[in-house]
């Protein structure tokens, strides 16, 4: 688990960067959109770091997402402050005495202070860029402190994710077998201590007992190998869960499944779409709601109608046109077809939250621009025996009527 969600990611965006980054940051010529009678424009774009980088990092994949974020900020030319999760002290004990040594102490930094002090700087403009990975409650903390200075925010909050499942995936056994596994993993990896992780399952209403039914005898299967998962990491951890959990219990016509009492894995049952509320709470651990709806449209416009958008799933085999055009209305920065969270750390694939998820990309072209700002060198060279003219100065403003009709007609002559 570790080397898939670990390394990988980080070669995948070091591939990714190998490729790209060169042609990104390289000056280039564009076309000016002026008409030429005004004068020829040279127009030179490039695109320039944002200054100092404040990286806040999480607990979870601490490798892949931490430092995947710092080598983005990095490659881009900015300076980055990283201040680590108390959950990983290890993997910031490593950055801290790595990293300067490599870049330099001017140009990567590990804060030790406290939560008070990292919010005063922030209030005060120490950074010209936020990136955050965490709890939405305190992504708004950190998004208000940015505000007071106009800090730019890159917000990657909770996920919980909508997994919307086709009923050409599950029209057979084997078919049920297979996206009941799969979807297994993609809640389970880190002990669903993942924002992708799919914690509703949209059934199609006639397959949707046999998959509720295949669930439970999986987990009965597997229940050492789910025993064998990390812990939930910390009380706020279990907290939100547990709390996710009560509110699954408390929905209407809600029947539960729990694999063992010494574990806290926990799924719920619903047999109609309209009894899941819109507005669910985030969740950060082993469980998940399947449920059971009519009407893939319907499935689809509960997904928008979610507070949380962070990378939905769909499953299928085929789809009609209609349903094709209603799985691409789903209002997310990136959807995963036929697989669960895999995707996630590709370094070209841009990730990241809508509504309650956050705000900004990491990875991909769009990752590179949020660490950037763009400049231009606009050079106005002028066509001889036209643009003295044309051209507006200050001692022509008198004549500014007769100027502009000049340039009406001389347009008018040459289209």
């Amino acid at each position: 688990e570790s080397y898939l969600y670990d390394w990988l990611p980080l070669e995948s965006s070091f591939e990714f960067l190998k490729n790209n980054l060169r042609d990104f940051v390289f000056p280039r010529s564009i076309s000016s959109a002026f008409p030429w009678i005004l004068g020829k424009r040279d127009v030179q774009k490039r695109r320039i770091p944002l200054g100092h980088i404040l990286i806040v990092g999480t607990w979870n994949f601490p490798l892949s997402l931490q430092l995947n974020q710092i080598i983005f900020a990095m490659a881009t030319g900015n300076k980055v402050t990283f201040k680590g999760s108390p959950f990983s002290e290890a993997t910031t004990a490593a950055l801290k005495k790595h990293m300067p040594k490599i870049f330099g102490e001017d140009n990567f930094h590990i804060f030790d202070g406290s939560n008070e002090e990292i919010i005063k700087e922030i209030e005060e403009g120490k950074y010209q860029g936020l990136v955050f990975t965490g709890g939405s409650h305190v992504a708004k903390i950190y998004a208000t402190a940015a505000a007071q200075s106009f800090t730019k925010c890159i917000l990657e909050a909770s996920g919980s994710e909508a997994a919307l499942i086709h009923t050409s995936s599950c029209d057979s056994e084997s078919k049920i077998s297979e996206t009941v596994d799969h979807l297994a993993w993609g809640l389970l990896h880190y002990t669903g201590q993942t924002c992708g992780a799919p914690r509703f399952w949209m059934l199609p209403k006639k397959q949707a007992p046999a998959i509720w039914k295949q669930l439970q005898e999986l987990m009965k299967a597997e229940s050492k190998t789910l025993k064998s998962r990390a812990p939930l990491r910390h009380e706020g951890v279990k907290n939100e869960f547990f709390k996710w959990a009560e509110w699954s219990r408390s929905l209407t016509n809600s029947k539960s499944f729990k694999v063992d009492d010494d574990h806290p894995a926990e799924f719920f049952y619903l047999d109609d779409l309209k009894y899941l509320p819109v507005d669910s709470p985030s969740s950060f651990g082993p469980g998940a709601v399947l449920v059971a709806y009519d009407n893939w449209d319907t499935a689809v416009e509960w997904i928008n109608k979610s507070p949380w958008s962070l990378m939905p799933q769909a499953f299928y085999q085929s789809l009609s046109t209609n349903e094709w055009k209603t799985l691409q209305s789903i209002q997310a920065t990136s959807i995963s077809l036929g697989e669960s969270i895999v995707s996630i750390g590709d370094g070209a694939i841009p990730f990241g939250g809508q509504r309650n998820s956050g705000t900004g990309i990491t990875h991909g072209i769009e990752g590179l621009l949020e660490l950037t700002k763009v400049q231009c060198f606009v050079e106005a060279t002028g066509y001889p025996g036209i643009s003295k003219f044309t051209r507006p100065t200050f001692s022509k403003l008198k004549e500014l009527s007769k100027q502009v009709s000049l340039l009406k007609k001389m347009k008018n002559i040459f289209n």
